[in-house]
């Protein structure tokens, strides 16, 4: 599993960042979101993206409503 995950916030928007595994096979990795923290089981799969092995991984999440608070998980 990617490792690390932060976040940095701005305007409508959310910049997540990550270590992927070193897994040979790995080719993409998933971003799940949800409205309530602790809950990976009800978050929503928002994006898959490319992967590179032991590489930093990034996604940005454009479009969110100022003041809305979100929880992420990266798979």
């Amino acid at each position: 599993a990617p490792t690390g995950l932060t976040h940095t916030a701005s305007v409508n928007s959310a910049f997540l960042r990550w270590t992927n595994p070193n897994d040979s096979d790995l080719a993409t990795v998933e971003i799940w979101e949800n409205t309530t923290a602790d809950n990976p089981g009800a978050a929503t799969r928002i994006a898959t993206v490319n992967a590179e092995p032991a590489k930093a991984g990034g996604y940005a999440r454009t479009g969110l409503t100022t003041g809305a608070q979100r929880w992420y998980w990266v798979k």
